[in-house]
């Protein structure tokens, strides 16, 4: 087990994998850290066996920490829903041995249309509609039910289930119990995750640092992995 002040888990979004952030582990790596990345139920491990919230998730990511790095410290860094789970985790009385969290556009904050916004990206990415049709109310409620659709018919089992609850949970009520200084990172484009709600956790967490990338959306960590790697190692210096 490694003896590094450095210590760092990621964990990936819904409906990514946790070789997702393999490209973000390596730069990292480069930089001196020490890696794990956390596979969750329902993406890389089988379904949970009954419908999991933003609280079992949680508690699995904890017990994940402590399996990883015992007592040592240790750095939290989760991307939209991973950054979700560390908004529920680190609301509780959890911060023991944690040096501080990475909230890459965490989901759970806006909750205006959550699911339509999320239901309308995949659409528009997978059959480009958004290039040739106006936006209308009409075109929108198309698109959002042929995403409806899709969606279900991609989800397996109990899954489902567990899309509603976690996306149903706000957790704004949240931001303001978490004491532990805390990086935000956000692409500056980001349709899906917008960028107000960088500045709102900017306002909320008492040990907070902000670093918007411009040209860049939702999908940061995995356009540019070198340079949230860099914030990333920048920021740890700052804490030392």
């Amino acid at each position: 087990m490694s003896m590094t002040k450095k210590n760092i888990i990621l964990i990936h979004g819904w409906g990514a994998r946790a070789d997702k952030l393999l490209p973000l582990e390596k730069c990292l790596t480069v930089l001196g850290w020490s890696v794990k990345k956390i596979k969750l139920p329902g993406f890389d491990l089988a379904n949970p066996l009954t419908s999991w919230g933003m609280q079992e998730y949680a508690d699995y990511v904890l017990a994940k920490i402590k399996k990883y790095f015992g007592l040592q410290h240790v750095y939290l860094y989760g991307h939209s829903f991973g950054g979700k789970i560390l908004l529920k985790l680190m609301s509780g009385k959890n911060s023991k041995n944690i040096k501080g969290i990475i909230l890459n556009s965490p989901s759970g904050l806006s909750r205006d249309n959550v699911v339509k916004r999320y239901l309308v990206l995949v659409v528009a990415k997978t059959i480009k509609l958004l290039l040739f049709i106006p936006l209308t109310k009409d075109v929108a409620k198309k698109l959002y039910d042929f995403g409806q659709r899709r969606y279900y018919s991609k989800a397996k089992g109990i899954m489902k289930h567990v899309f509603q609850r976690v996306v149903k949970e706000d957790l704004k009520p949240n931001v303001a119990k978490i004491k532990i200084p805390s990086l935000v990172l956000w692409g500056k484009d980001d349709t899906l995750t917008p960028v107000k709600d960088a500045f709102f956790l900017q306002r909320s967490l008492k040990k907070s640092s902000l670093v918007i990338v411009d040209n860049d959306n939702h999908l940061l960590p995995y356009n540019n992995p070198k340079i949230v790697a860099q914030k990333i190692d920048q920021w740890q210096k700052t804490l030392s």
